[in-house]
């Protein structure tokens, strides 16, 4: 490794394949990725400001969003979507969210799949996480709004 790959913190091929030969990590040669070990990942992620987190999500957000899932029509697909959710929440961006929840998942897959508990989980994460920023006139009403849309979708 180089001095300059190692202020950046890149790995070369020989880290990576000594990190796979330990089982820290994984390869996938089907889609060309690589996973960490859950337990890697946690210790990492651990280790990260409360900053640091929410531009790894932002990175993951953009990265995954360029699958271009439209609405689902597999598993897989829904798969990929609840994840760039998840990513687009915990990077606090959460008008992308919303609208990945309400024009993408909502009816088609979770409805229609009968994935209620995952619907609920979704909203759950999505208030929550909503609620707690500062208030501000844009995300006040946002919030509000999908609070009594929750709701109501909860009843019907």
């Amino acid at each position: 490794m180089t001095d300059e790959e190692r202020e950046s913190g890149g790995l070369t091929n020989e880290d990576l394949k000594q990190l796979e030969k330990r089982g820290l990590l994984t390869f996938d040669p089907e889609n060309g990725l690589f996973d960490m070990h859950p337990l890697v990942r946690q210790y990492a992620y651990e280790r990260l400001s409360a900053h640091e987190r929410v531009l790894s999500h932002q990175r993951a957000y953009e990265h995954l969003k360029q699958d271009n899932v439209g609405s689902p029509e597999t598993f897989e697909q829904l798969v990929i979507l609840i994840d760039i959710f998840h990513q687009a929440v915990s990077s606090n961006n959460f008008k992308a969210a919303y609208e990945i929840y309400v024009n993408r998942m909502e009816h088609q897959a979770l409805w229609n799949l009968g994935l209620y508990q995952t619907r609920l989980r979704l909203l759950t994460t999505l208030v929550d996480g909503w609620s707690q920023q500062p208030a501000n006139n844009d995300s006040e009403q946002l919030a509000e709004a999908f609070k009594y849309h929750a709701y109501a979708e909860g009843y019907s």
